[in-house]
């Protein structure tokens, strides 16, 4: 296996390491740590941006954008009278925050949208959500406790490949966000 020189070498090495590290123990002349800056002081961490106001309930209503604005942006007669049925509630729910939230379809704005000056579906939702806030403020509904939020083609509820798909894709949800949410 190993020749008795070699064992005898190793042992000899081993011996003057043993006895090297023994003289600086013993004589307080140990090697000294190499001093090391100071480390940067903290910087604080900057308060994270509030978070947009979420509802964490069902929502109070669901209504369906085709019924609410027909091909455009502005309320219909139905989609008011369907709004004023939820304002008792929301005026009940004082000091909590209201979230509108608007949805389409996948399907890219026409021709008509885009000369009214809608880029595409995010800028559709976003308008319908505004003119539902907008509404329900003339109602008495404080507008400082309205969020109107256009989520596009965000989170459908159906498949987009059938009409009927689409057409449940298009709505607008009110939700009630608990009071500080």
């Amino acid at each position: 296996m190993f020749s008795t020189r070699t064992v005898m070498t190793a042992l000899l090495l081993l011996g003057a390491v043993s006895l090297n590290a023994c003289s600086w123990l013993h004589s307080g002349s140990a090697p000294q740590p190499v001093p090391q800056p100071p480390p940067a002081p903290m910087q604080p961490i900057p308060p994270a941006p509030p978070p947009e106001p979420q509802a964490t309930a069902k929502p109070v209503m669901t209504l369906s954008s085709d019924l609410a604005f027909g091909h455009g942006i502005a309320l219909t007669r139905n989609g008011k009278i369907r709004l004023d049925k939820i304002v008792p509630a929301l005026k009940a729910a004082q000091g909590a925050k209201i979230v509108v939230s608007a949805y389409t379809d996948n399907a890219p704005v026409g021709a008509a949208e885009k000369k009214k000056g809608i880029a595409d579906n995010a800028d559709l939702s976003q308008k319908r959500a505004d003119a539902v806030a907008g509404y329900l403020a003339t109602k008495g509904i404080d507008s400082g406790s309205i969020a109107a939020q256009g989520q596009g083609e965000a989170n459908p509820i159906a498949p987009n490949e059938t009409a009927k798909g689409r057409a449940q894709n298009r709505r607008v949800e009110i939700a009630i966000a608990p009071a500080g949410g």
